[in-house]
């Protein structure tokens, strides 16, 4: 179970936490992050979002360990709707800690969305991407 301090997350994510499962699933990207962050890291937490390991993940997912029903996992926004071998590379991430989830966001950026296996993306955000990338 990932185990979670109240004060690491947006007020949203603990928020939703909170509720049932099937409404948990919430952007990753706030209003306030364009005061903090990059140009490319607003624009990679807008296609980012956070959500529960459902029963179906638990029993087919966690190459490396096994899943927690409910536990905190981001996906893309753009393919997490296909059968998950449809998605493309790295289209989702449970990571063991909180702490994590930045670098697996990273990996995300890298693996997905750079390397353009998502199949649903949007070319307009594919460019807006390289033109984050190129002020950040």
């Amino acid at each position: 179970n990932v185990v979670v301090a109240k004060s690491t997350l947006p007020t949203h994510i603990l928020q939703a936490r909170q509720n049932v499962p099937s409404q948990r699933i919430v952007p990753l990207w706030t209003p306030e992050d364009k005061q903090r962050l990059s140009t490319q890291q607003c624009w990679l937490r807008k296609q980012i979002e956070t959500f529960p390991a459902s029963t179906r993940d638990v029993r087919t997912r966690g190459r490396n360990r096994l899943l927690d029903l409910g536990q905190l996992g981001i996906q893309c926004i753009h393919c997490k709707n296909l059968p998950q071998e449809g998605r493309g590379t790295g289209s989702s991430y449970f990571p063991a800690a909180i702490k994590s989830i930045y670098q697996s966001a990273q990996n995300m950026l890298t693996s997905h969305f750079k390397e353009d296996t998502c199949p649903l993306i949007p070319r307009r955000l594919l460019q807006q991407m390289r033109d984050a990338g190129e002020t950040s």
